[in-house]
């Protein structure tokens, strides 16, 4: 434990319920607004095989990008699979386009996660 760690506990220690819960809440407030760059973790590389259905790559585009909103990626990647399931687009160019969209919301997330660290 390092000193401002020891020094945080100390803080805590001495103060009553009501206000440890409030020191509480507000650290998990700044936990969940501000994450740690730390914690942010590069993706899984899982090879791409060379026959692989649309549903299977978002799967494993989901499992090598575990960090991101899945529910955040769920519209565009629903459009590239109806495109594919109902208006017969190909396959692997709609494949290609899961990889570029998970790709590119990496890169969003670890930028944004990036400048938060370096504006606080």
């Amino acid at each position: 434990m390092n000193l401002d760690e020891k020094k945080l506990l100390r803080y805590f220690r001495g103060i009553g319920a009501i206000h440890q819960q409030s020191i509480l809440d507000f650290a998990q407030h700044l936990y969940e607004k501000h994450p740690n760059r730390e914690n942010i973790s590069d993706p899984v590389e899982i090879l791409r095989p060379e026959e692989e259905s649309v549903v299977s790559a978002i799967k494993r585009l989901r499992k090598s990008y575990p960090m991101l909103d899945s529910m955040g990626l769920l519209g565009k990647s629903s459009e590239l699979l109806t495109q594919n399931l109902i208006q017969g687009k190909e396959k692997k160019s709609t494949i290609d386009e899961l990889e570029v969209l998970f790709k590119d919301e990496y890169t969003r997330f670890a930028k944004d996660n990036t400048n938060q660290d370096t504006e606080h």
